[in-house]
């Protein structure tokens, strides 16, 4: 009977009933979000990719060209064979011309931790983080003044409030327009210790810093980052964020919540392929400094498996903490750091995933005087297996909901929108970059599969944490595996109300297999302008009561 109908519906129809469909049924997350493939990790411990940077024992980049021989890569002390490999020189962008292969410069502006003491007064202390901020900032851009006309690596700059983050400048390599960008900005006066005593009475945690936003900002940047290719070096100015201490759990297996998300917090880091360094003016944090002697040391001795907060993840990024009046020339050398790398990748000998910590040793053979400045190590934390994955879908999908910062690991477009006459729903088509999929193939039903889930968000201003509405519904796209090649783009649809409040519409997909995501906004205007169409007819539903035929 379905099928007869759906001959003689339109297309469009066709195509809205079974969205509706989908929508009703997202309920039951069980059915719409597939079960992950056994092999899915939630870092991709298949295949371990490690951008590393070769010191002399003066802490300075080694030029010699090194080759895939070179090199030894240990897990838990274990030798690993190394599987794909590029040179330092691939990474030149001069002489690769592959964006994909240049590191991405990634500086926050910390306008949200600021050093507190709590034996000055109130106006002191915001005096004091004034007058911190603006000479980080001034740092900044003395640092880009420095530097040519048109960049060697592409650099963009956000600004870390208490409403999350703010861009200030795209990924750009252009000087004056970042020049103009931060000389310009203002961060105001007094709002980061306004933030501590309204929110914890005096700090967020025994350093004095906003341990959830911080925490969430690490996590939406890792989020953004994840499956967008290359190298990502965050250069952070300002105190950073928590940096307490947790006893080492005795069994992985019964972690409390807060251990648990430190864990994958630190895993989505490393996936994402981002070395994390913090710099600021002085102050009470270790720093390894430049000297070779204290880089090796720091290298060899940072305990990263207990750590939570932002020593752990500096460690395990491969990234350094960096404490100096001179803030410039430490902007520097992490810029050089993290411009001149190898890049080579491993798959594990070791397949359990017992959620405890993998350390990563990196070593040029026959130089032991030498240090490899990498990852430190990841987590063997299944993807699906130690959190419900619709649970953990659901909460990237907010993160990205709600981060002004654009999401491009997969790429989305809108492609049409239509208001459905008389009442506050409307119908958005979007077309996905097919390349960024990830694509199973099943032999027994002839097609190649990918499973997205897509949400749609009617939201208020910038600074609106709320939903006005929400909508979310999961697509399970199909090819024929014959086809060489996944097509250059797939068409998904989702119903959204838009109520009369609406300020502006946020839209994100989210691969359900490796956790890329992709974001595309829309404002509020476009839909008004929009076409209007009749509501399709309700989708039949199966009959449930047991005494009808």
């Amino acid at each position: 009977m379905m099928d007869a109908m759906e001959r003689k519906m339109p297309k469009s129809f066709r195509r809205r009933i079974v969205l509706v469909w989908l929508v009703v049924c997202w309920g039951a997350a069980s059915a719409q979000v597939p079960a992950p493939p056994v092999d899915t990790l939630h870092v991709t411990t298949q295949l371990v990719t490690l951008d590393a940077t070769v010191l002399d024992k003066g802490g300075r980049v080694v030029s010699q060209p090194l080759g895939r021989d070179d090199f030894l890569i240990e897990e838990n002390k274990k030798p690993q064979e190394i599987y794909s490999f590029e040179s330092a020189a691939e990474h030149m962008t001069a002489a690769s011309g592959d964006a994909g292969k240049a590191p991405l410069l990634i500086f926050v502006l910390d306008e949200l931790n600021y050093a507190y003491q709590r034996f000055n007064t109130s106006s002191w202390n915001v005096m004091e983080q004034l007058n911190e901020y603006v000479y980080e900032r001034q740092e900044l851009v003395s640092y880009l003044r420095d530097q040519p006309k048109v960049l060697s690596e592409p650099a963009e700059v956000l600004i870390l409030t208490h409403h999350g983050y703010r861009i200030l400048v795209e990924p750009t390599r252009d000087r004056g327009l970042l020049l103009d960008r931060v000389g310009k900005h203002d961060p105001g006066l007094g709002q980061p210790f306004r933030d501590l005593v309204e929110e914890t009475g005096y700090g967020g945690s025994a350093d004095l810093t906003l341990t959830k936003n911080s925490m969430k900002a690490l996590e939406s940047l890792a989020l953004q980052q994840r499956g967008v290719p290359g190298r990502k070096v965050v250069i952070w100015l300002g105190i950073g964020g928590p940096n307490s201490v947790m006893p080492k759990p005795s069994n992985a297996r019964n972690l409390t919540p807060a251990e648990r998300y430190s864990r994958e917090l630190m895993d989505l880091l490393v996936e994402a392929r981002i070395t994390l360094n913090v710099i600021g003016p002085g102050g009470d944090k270790p720093t390894p400094g430049v000297n070779g002697r204290n880089v090796s040391h720091y290298v060899a001795t940072y305990r990263y498996e207990s750590d939570f907060g932002f020593a752990g993840y500096i460690s395990a990024s491969g990234g350094q903490w960096r404490n100096s009046n001179d803030v410039r020339g430490e902007i520097q050398t992490s810029v050089n750091y993290g411009s001149i790398y190898y890049t080579m990748s491993y798959r594990p000998s070791k397949h359990d995933f017992d959620g405890e910590f993998r350390r990563i040793h990196v070593t040029v053979k026959g130089h032991p005087e030498w240090t490899v400045l990498t990852k430190g190590g990841y987590y063997a934390m299944q993807f699906g297996g130690e959190k419900d994955l619709a649970h953990q879908t659901q909460l990237d999908l907010s993160a990205a909901t709600f981060e002004e910062m654009p999401f491009s690991a997969i790429g989305m477009t809108i492609t049409d929108v239509e208001r459905v006459k008389d009442t506050d729903k409307v119908f958005f088509t979007f077309r996905l970059d097919s390349n960024d999929l990830q694509w199973k193939s099943d032999s027994t039903k002839g097609v190649r599969e990918a499973d997205v889930t897509v949400s749609g968000a009617a939201l208020g201003s910038v600074w609106a944490k709320n939903v006005a509405s929400s909508q979310t519904a999961t697509w399970k796209l199909t090819v024929p595996l014959e086809t060489d090649n996944a097509p250059i783009g797939s068409e998904v649809s989702i119903m959204l109300s838009i109520p009369p409040k609406t300020q502006r519409l946020r839209f994100v997909v989210r691969d359900v297999t490796n956790g890329r995501m992709g974001t595309t906004d829309l404002s509020t205007a476009a839909v008004a302008n929009a076409p209007v169409i009749e509501a399709p007819a309700p989708a039949l539903q199966p009959r449930t009561d047991p005494q009808l035929p």
